[in-house]
């Protein structure tokens, strides 16, 4: 026989074991209005009070014991069971922590509900001024909030252009012998730099162009002492290249050194040309 084809779901057969939503088709707590009664049912009993389910809203309402009736009422179980259908009025509605307070007694008793809640609004506001008072005497009292804090004398942070300056004058001042050979040629160049800035006239003022080129060889040629320093160093580095045998020179060294020696025979060979006028 072939099989049995399942049974199409329905909605119904999909929703049976889900319990029906409470809130469905219900108002917001917003929409109820203070002094109005509305259906509802007790849900459970309390010894201050009963916890009635409006069917208006989404929130049970508390009825306090001594709004059940106008009456003084010293037993609620002897008054209440859960699962009552009543007919509670509004008295408070507390939007922010969603709460809502309803009396059970009859409307003779409105106005006096209206003073008593006015009553609780005006002890909480009591409540709420006692608390800043007592903590304004308390901080006035405190002997410690009356002493100044001594002031700390604020410590100057250099710049960074005044670090530069600084790094750049202990540089200056270094002997050149303490320096390396690309210290050395920093400190020339910022010591002709200096140079130029002395000899050279502000901005502000206008200088007049002179009508025959500048002669820049003057400003362009080392000082005597850095020509001196130059050409011993190079003189020196020469003589110990050319006093090591080849047997100790790279390729590359013993190259320079032939190059070297035949530059200088030349220079023997050739006789001294006059200078052309």
């Amino acid at each position: 026989t072939p099989p049995a084809t399942p049974a199409t779901p329905t909605p119904e057969s999909i929703n049976a074991h889900k319990k029906p939503r409470r809130c469905l088709g219900r108002k917001p707590l917003t929409d109820l209005i203070i002094g109005k009664r509305y259906p509802g049912t007790v849900v459970y009993l309390k010894p201050f009070g009963a916890f009635i389910d409006i069917h208006a809203c989404h929130t049970e309402a508390l009825c306090h014991i001594s709004r059940i009736r106008d009456d003084y009422v010293s037993d609620i179980n002897a008054v209440l069971t859960v699962g009552d259908e009543v007919n509670p009025r509004v008295v408070e509605i507390n939007r922010r922590n969603k709460r809502v307070t309803v009396s059970l007694q009859t409307d003779d008793m409105w106005e006096h509900e209206q003073a008593s809640a006015k009553m609780r609004e005006g002890r909480k506001t009591d409540r709420k001024m006692e608390k800043k008072e007592k903590k304004a005497m308390a901080k006035s009292n405190d002997p410690l909030a009356e002493v100044p804090a001594p002031k700390v004398p604020s410590v100057k942070e250099p710049t960074a252009e005044e670090i530069t300056k600084r790094a750049l004058q202990d540089f200056m001042n270094k002997p050149e012998s303490e320096l390396t050979h690309a210290e050395q040629k920093r400190k020339r160049k910022l010591e002709r730099r200096a140079q130029r800035r002395t000899t050279e006239p502000p901005e502000n003022e206008p200088t007049e162009q002179p009508d025959t080129p500048l002669n820049l060889a003057p400003a362009l040629a080392p000082t005597p002492t850095q020509k001196g320093n130059d050409e011993a160093t190079t003189k020196k580095a020469l003589d110990d290249l050319l006093k090591k045998p080849e047997s100790e020179l790279s390729h590359a060294e013993q190259k320079r050194k032939r190059k070297l020696e035949r530059r200088a025979q030349r220079r023997t060979e050739e006789p001294s040309k006059p200078l052309e006028q």
